[in-house]
Parts: C-alpha cells; structure tokens; sequence
C-alpha cells in the first residue's frame, strides 16, 4: 500500500515540473518537434587603419643594389690622417684592402714609408720637396705613389695600378667587389655635407678640377640611395660610400652618382722578390709615331726577367712585348697582351727568360710613355735625365735614342722625352 502510493506521488510530481518547464520555457506554438528558420544576425567588421608618421629620412636599403665591404666583412682599415696626408693614409687602407680580397691574406702598410718612398732626398729622380716643406703638410697623389712604388721601395712594390677614369657605374662597382677599396680624389667640400637622419651626404655636380684635393675611399654602393638625401638635391636615386681618413669615429658618408669623381684608382703591393731594372721615375708623358708606337730599354743586367712593367694610356690598349739578345740582337721571346684598364702594369711572362745583357721592346697600339721633361710647382720639383744608349724609338727602320736632341726634333715634341717607361722585373 505504501509502495503505491510512493509511485503515484513520484508521477505527479513529475507531471507538474513538466508543466512547469512548459509554461516557461516552451513559446506559444512550438513543441519540442517542431522546426524553426535560424536567423542569421549580420556582424560588420570595422577596421581602423593606424599609419605610424614614417620617421624622417629613415631610409632602409633593399637587398638588391647594394653592397658594402663593411658589411661583407672584409672593411678597410680606418686610419686617422696627420696633416695633409690623406693621400698615404687612403692609399695604404687600399692597398691592404685588395690583398685581403685577392688573396684572402692581410699586410700591413704604413702609409709613411708609402710617403717616404716618394719624397726621400737620396735619389737621383723623382719628386723632391722645395725650400724645406713638410712632407706632412705637402700633400701628394695617387700617380706620385704608383710612378716610385712601381719601382719597388723597402721590400714592397707596386705590380699594379688600374686607372678607372670614366667607366661605367657598373664597371666601377665591379671592381670594388672584386678587388676591395678604391682610392678615389673627391670634392674637399666638407661645409657642403648634410646629414638626413642618420646618413651624411655630399653632392657637388658643379665641382671644378680644384675641388679635388682630398683622398678618400670607395667602400660599397647603393642604386637607390634617395636623390632627395641630397642639398642640393641630385637629379637621380643612387650614391658611393665613401671612408673618410679625417672623420675618426664617424669615417663614412654618401657621395651622389651625380658628383664626378674623375681619379679612381686601384693598386696591387707585392712583397719585392728579386730586382728591377729600370730608367724612368715615372712616366709624364706619351710619345706617338703612328697607329703603333714602339719604344725600347736596352739594359745590363743578369737574372731571369720574370715580367715586364709599363703604362697604357688607355682602356683596352694592347701590347707586345719582345725581349733580344744584347742590344737589338736575336730575339728570345714574344708575348701578345691586351691590357683592360689604362695605368700600370706588370705583364707576367709565360716563360721566364734568362738574360745577360738584353733590350726589351714594347709595341703599343697608339701611345707610349716616356718620362717628359723636368717640372715643378711652389712646394714640389720633379727632376729627371737620361742617357745615351738607354732608352730608344723606333721610327721607320731605325730606332733613335730618346736621350739626343735630334730625336726630340724628328718626333715634333716641344717637351725633352727622356728615358722610354719600361721595367724589366727580374726573379730570385
């Protein structure tokens, strides 16, 4: 009895919740079986585009149209100049910059011995200082050190020197990503650089010849280095980076395309293994006799000529190089070289040849170089000679000493030639 009535309690109880949850929670109409539309209640998306100001002149690079030396690792050393010595302090970062890249191997220059190599008193040619100027404060050039580097100076010499005036951009960006710095002569116009942001700047498109006077290097490049970076503004994106030898802890700025930069050069130093024969202490001058031009050194010396040395005037000059017997006697080799760049050049033979007495003939294609005639200036004397039996021309058939008068004459020049510009480079 008691047990159905418990049972019937239970059911009541549970029929009244279920009214219950029906009246509250079950819509007029709608059962638990039926169906209904789901709506869809459409949500718009706002966005608020932030735009941070672009900082000033924060220029990044890309990765295209770019290099720098600095950032491949293989930076220039940066020295600090004394006095007007940009020259030697520029040179000698370049030259240890294109042993490292060519070789893989780092020297040490001390661009002092580079200046002394070219204003040292005991010599018989060369540059001299006058009324007892300061070699600190005189000043120099590229050509200075290539013409008495070339002839080799306290176990070191010069084997090369490109000469890369008016090449192209790309030509020129070449070379520095091959070979290393570039010296290069630019506008010493320091009151003209602007910073922009974190970049120091300079473009002079209306430099003149005398606004050259100080040296520096070409380290890297950017094509799209903004033209806006620039007062006054250039007239195209794209600039050199450039290493300073006066700016201490802050050496680098950027230099235009648009400025010109008309002496770039680049030198190869070698450590000195043997000895060199030659007359000239640089070459000043050209000679020309036709659509060839050949000259000739007649030298007493005995060894083994491992190369020869001379200048070309022009990009793309070819040569040939003939060495004889004693003086214009049999001849012992031949050797056709075209020369890409103008400047100096060592021609490496393809056979060393052993030599007494020799005469070793050069045959240009245009222009030869010769020595020229004496010249000075207020601070800096260039002296010079020859004599008979060094250096000769040949015109026609003959071949005329460059040291007489007469064949001053019978060349046309209003200038002494002197010695004819080749070297004979001579192994251990």
């Amino acid at each position: 009895m008691k047990k159905g009535i418990g049972i019937s309690v239970f059911v009541c109880l549970l029929a009244a919740g279920a009214a219950i949850f029906a009246a509250n929670y079950l819509k007029p109409g709608l059962t638990e079986d039926s169906s209904a539309a789901e709506t869809t209640v459409p949500v718009t998306e706002t966005t608020i585009a932030v735009t941070e100001p672009p900082a000033p002149f924060g220029y990044v690079h890309g990765e295209d149209g770019w290099y720098s030396l600095i950032d491949a690792g293989i930076a220039p050393t940066v020295r600090v100049q004394e006095g007007n010595t940009c020259w030697v302090n520029s040179a000698a970062s370049a030259m240890e910059s294109e042993h490292l890249r060519t070789t893989g191997k780092s020297i040490t220059v001390d661009p002092y011995m580079l200046m002394d190599s070219v204003y040292r008193r005991f010599k018989s040619e060369g540059y001299f200082l006058k009324n007892e100027n300061s070699a600190l404060e005189t000043g120099g050039s590229a050509w200075f050190l290539i013409q008495s580097m070339s002839n080799g100076y306290n176990g070191w010499i010069l084997t090369d020197a490109n000469d890369y005036d008016d090449i192209p951009v790309a030509s020129l960006q070449d070379e520095i990503r091959k070979r290393g710095a570039l010296y290069v002569h630019v506008p010493d116009r320091d009151l003209q650089k602007q910073r922009f942001g974190d970049y120091l700047t300079l473009n002079v498109p209306d430099a003149a010849e005398e606004d050259y006077d100080h040296a520096a290097l070409l380290v890297g490049w950017d094509d799209h280095f903004p033209k806006d970076y620039f007062d006054p503004p250039a007239a195209q994106d794209g600039a050199w980076m450039v290493q300073d030898s006066r700016s201490g802890s802050s050496p680098y700025y950027w230099i235009s395309y648009e400025t010109a930069l008309p002496e770039r050069y680049s030198f190869t130093l070698s450590g000195m293994h043997g000895t060199i024969a030659s007359y000239d202490c640089g070459k000043k001058k050209t000679i020309q006799t036709g659509n060839e031009t050949a000259v000739a050194n007649v030298f007493h010396h005995a060894g083994t000529i491992t190369g020869i040395g001379t200048y070309t005037s022009a990009h793309g000059q070819h040569l040939t190089v003939e060495i004889r017997e004693g003086e214009f006697g049999t001849l012992l080799c031949a050797q056709n070289v075209d020369i890409p760049y103008k400047g100096y050049h060592t021609i490496t033979l393809d056979t060393p040849q052993p030599v007494t007495d020799c005469t070793v003939i050069v045959r240009f294609d245009g222009e030869a170089p010769v020595e020229g005639g004496k010249w000075e200036d207020e601070v800096v004397e260039y002296r010079v000679g020859s004599e008979e039996g060094q250096s000769f021309v040949q015109v026609g058939s003959d071949w005329l000493d460059l040291s007489k008068t007469e064949t001053q004459q019978a060349l046309g020049l209003d200038f002494a030639p002197n010695n004819a510009c080749i070297k004979a480079v001579f192994g251990n």
